[in-house]
């Protein structure tokens, strides 16, 4: 059921009653974690799942025209950039679900600073 509602555009954010056992509503083992705060398999899953798989990770370099083109899961994006002179920059990007239209960033030969992108 995550898997298919997190790809599902109305899809905001996952809500999680009792994260763990420990003083859970009626006292449901309805938690994430035990009540002596040991991982159980659902939390196991859930953590592979937002950290493994539905996390954006992509390296590459540009091409000839100087574009790098990758898709992403919506959210803030952190880009670490590296200008051919070895300075780097990180920048925050706001990504928003459905998102079609091109982002452009100029990376010049300044200091490595930290930016906000336009969103």
């Amino acid at each position: 059921m995550r898997s298919s509602s997190f790809g599902h555009p109305a899809v905001r954010e996952i809500s999680w009653w009792d994260v763990s056992d420990r003083d859970a509503w009626k006292g449901a083992p309805a938690g994430l974690v035990r009540q002596d705060m040991s991982p159980k398999p659902a939390y196991e899953r859930l953590r592979r799942l937002i950290r493994e798989r539905w996390w954006t990770r992509v390296r590459g370099e540009t091409d000839a025209l100087g574009q790098f083109r990758f898709r992403a899961f919506h959210g803030v994006l952190e880009l670490r950039l590296e200008h051919s002179n070895g300075r780097t920059a990180v920048l925050e990007l706001p990504w928003q679900a459905g998102r079609t239209q091109p982002i452009v960033v100029r990376l010049d030969a300044g200091s490595g600073r930290r930016h906000r992108a336009p969103g």
